[in-house]
Formats: C-alpha cells, structure tokens, sequence
C-alpha cells in the first residue's frame, strides 16, 4: 500500500438498538465501522450518520486528506474538515443516481448539497467520461479527472472454453429496470428457433421475479439458468467458459463485466453505455442501441458465426494497462498529492 489509510464505514443494522463502533488494522490499513439502527426517518438517519461519523473521526490520530467515496451524507463530514481543519478532500464516484437516466433520483435539497460538495472538492473522479457528462449536465461543476475501476487482470485472463453447446452469459444484480433481463429473456425466445439449442446463464441472483415471463415464454430448446452471486474466482471461470458476454442495460456508469470478459477472451455484445464508448474499437465488442431487441438478436447471430478465440488484441492490452491496481493507485496518489499541493 502506497499510503496510510483509515477507511470509515458506516452501516445500517436492525438487529442493534444502538450505535456500535468496531476497529480492525491490517498493515497501513485502518478499518473504522459504525453500525447504526435502521430507521425509516430520512432526517434521524442523516444527523445519525454525521454524528457516528465525528466519533469514528476522533478515533483517528492525523490525516492529510479526504477521500470520499459517497457525496452524499458524508461529504457534509468533507465539508467541515475543509472549511474547519485545512484538509482537502477528493471524491471518487460511481452512483448510477448521477446519470442523466435516473436524475429524478435526488431530490431538491439533495441536488443543492451536492453540486456545494462537488464545487469544493480539489478534484471528482467519475469512473467513466459517460458518468461524468451526465454530472456536468446535472450542473454539478467541479474539476473533473475519470478514473475507471480496478480490473484484477490476475484473475480475468483466457481459460479454457469448454465443449458444449453456444453458451452466453450475463452477469449483474439482476434489476430490470437498470439490466433488462425481460429484454434478454425475450430474445433468448427468438434466437432458439434460430440457432437450437443453447444456454444462457444469467448471474447475480435467483429467477423469482421473472418467472412468470420464463414459464409464458415456454423455451423448448434454449437452456435458461439463473445462479446467485459469486465470488471473483467463481466469475472468471463463468467468463473464461463463456462463448459471449451480453450487456443490455439501459443505463450503466461503468460496466465492469464488459472489460474483464474482454480480458478472458469472450467476446461482448453491450449497449452504449458506460465506459464502452471510451475503449478502443475491436471485434471482441460489438455495441447496440439501448433497448434494442432487434439489434441484440443480429449481434448474437453475427458473433456465434465467428465462434472462435481471438489472439491478445490492442483492446485487452489496453485494459489492462487503464484499469491496473497500480494504474488506479497511481492516479489517485497524484490527486492526493495535488490536493495537497506537493506537486
């Protein structure tokens, strides 16, 4: 680790009728967690939060800057320490409530204090240029600097792709207002009285609230799973067996899934959102219109032509160069140290 860190975490728990604080160290990191009663009221919820976060503060011995990775409560806590103490503070950010799509997320005053939290800030690191247009046209003006998230390219590289029938695989939370899973399912419809039999493992969650479109659907030929979450190693390996990735969101600030698929030799089908826009062209992303049923169905047909692994190309080169830990860490560190003014 590159700095001395103390990270503080604030969690919400309705097993507890009080706050609780908990300390755990390993190395240069500090881990400070406040628990806090789960409560409905918008206004005890706020004054609770700033208020754990002030004794999670005074736990800390020194700090030269802030790093906050939420704007909103806590960038109050930003604020203060500004304002009060001379410590300056960076935000990096990833909501996908800041993106023009879902603007009527905020409310009024929580539009205000952000676009103050924003305009103070010595520099806002959206992970993708996508997310930050969609801030500035929020009219949050700050000093913009996109820095993407970590892709561990340790664990998302080519494997070995398993003899079976064409296997497509999405993986996400699930939501379908954000997701379009129904989107997907009503293709996979289509593609199997075109292409047979195939599979088309959806991960991130359980089939429950599409179940009554999957039994009307009726699919005769086309093998639709469901899995719940897994964990990183888990998810390579789903990636690495895959003959193609689908991403069919109608909004994403990111879009994690795509570049680590690209890094394990599966080519990606995704709608232009996120980061897609800023990767240099390949064969191994094709791009559609968001929504576009039609268009997903051709790029499925079009990809399971190919169906076959292509050699390292500029575009996981290029992935794995941006989206490195030391690539990340190396940027943060620069806006810590110009925030600092020791550059």
């Amino acid at each position: 680790m590159l700095h001395r860190v103390s990270v503080l975490h604030i969690i919400s728990d309705q097993s507890i009728s009080k706050p609780e604080i908990t300390i755990s160290q390993q190395k240069n990191l500090t881990v400070y967690t406040g628990y806090l009663p789960k409560t409905k009221n918008p206004l005890h919820k706020l004054i609770a939060y700033l208020s754990i976060t002030r004794k999670l503060l005074k736990r800390i011995d020194s700090f030269d800057a802030v790093h906050l990775n939420r704007i909103y409560p806590l960038g109050f806590i930003a604020l203060y320490l500004k304002w009060f103490k001379s410590i300056p503070y960076i935000i990096s950010e990833h909501w996908t409530g800041f993106l023009s799509e879902r603007a009527d997320q905020l409310n009024a005053f929580e539009k205000q204090v952000t676009k103050l939290i924003v305009s103070r800030a010595s520099v806002v690191c959206p992970v993708s240029k996508f997310l930050e247009k969609s801030m500035l046209q929020l009219n949050f003006k700050g000093h913009y600097s996109c820095v993407g998230n970590v892709i561990d390219n340790t664990l998302f590289k080519p494997g070995n792709k398993l003899d079976q029938p064409y296997s497509l695989v999405h993986v996400s939370n699930l939501r379908d207002a954000q997701k379009n899973i129904t989107g997907m399912l009503h293709v996979a419809k289509i593609l199997e009285n075109q292409i047979g039999t195939f599979t088309w493992n959806f991960i991130g969650g359980n089939a429950d609230e599409y179940q009554d479109l999957i039994t009307k659907l009726n699919f005769t030929k086309a093998n639709i799973f469901f899995e719940a979450h897994l964990n990183h190693k888990e998810l390579a390996q789903r990636l690495q067996q895959a003959d193609l990735c689908i991403s069919f969101s109608n909004y994403e600030s990111f879009g994690i899934v795509i570049p680590e698929a690209i890094l394990c030799n599966t080519p990606v089908i995704a709608t232009q959102t996120g980061i897609v826009n800023e990767l240099p062209k390949s064969t191994s992303l094709q791009l559609i219109s968001v929504g576009d049923e039609a268009a997903l169905e051709a790029a499925i047909l079009q990809q399971k032509t190919k169906r076959n692994i292509e050699e390292p190309s500029e575009l996981q080169a290029y992935i794995q160069k941006k989206y490195s830990k030391d690539e990340i860490a190396k940027e943060f560190s620069k806006h810590y140290f110009n925030s600092l003014k020791l550059l």
